[in-house]
């Protein structure tokens, strides 16, 4: 089972670099397009398709950036209760709190990307073409890849938290 936990890491590993390398492709995209665009502007000409890119960078950027916040655990939290019971040294309770956090998490992001293949198919059926010819639902395939990839993050977190607390970052 270690074997399986430690290629789950391995998966997470190439996962986060992906993420984090796609997210600085993505930002630095979206502020060069943006850029030129304010520089054409002054010469009254612009990139129609520019604008539209952007906004659908940015709702990639916010996926992408939910991934790396998940595997790093870094994500925002309240952790009142997590800090009482490290203070009087109850860490197995802490640790059963963090995998319920963690399983509950994972259902939810599950469901939520279930939501979004549906919305994905709703999207093919009555979508249009976008700018450059792309077909809305693919945009809107961004919904569901990205909450599986946020669930695949979730799932190894709790997966390792059984095993070790350094695997689980």
């Amino acid at each position: 089972m270690r074997k399986i936990v430690s290629v789950m890491g391995t998966i997470d590993e190439g996962l986060d670099r992906f993420c984090t390398i796609a997210l600085m492709v993505a930002l630095g995209i979206m502020i060069g397009a943006t850029l030129l665009n304010i520089v054409l502007r002054w010469f009254n000409t612009t990139l129609l398709w520019v604008e539209p890119m952007t906004r659908q960078l940015v709702f990639i950027a916010a996926f992408l950036g939910g991934a790396v916040a998940t595997g790093s655990r870094s994500h925002i939290a309240i952790d009142l209760v997590g800090r009482l019971l490290d203070t009087f040294g109850l860490q197995s309770i802490k640790a059963v709190i963090d995998r319920l956090i963690l399983s509950f998490c994972l259902l939810a992001v599950v469901w939520t990307a279930y939501a979004g293949y549906q919305l994905v198919l709703v999207e093919w059926e009555f979508g249009k073409i976008e700018f450059l010819g792309i077909h809305s639902s693919v945009f809107i395939a961004v919904v569901p890849v990205g909450l599986l990839v946020i669930a695949y993050r979730f799932f190894y977190l709790l997966v390792a938290s059984f095993f070790s607390t350094d695997e689980a970052g």
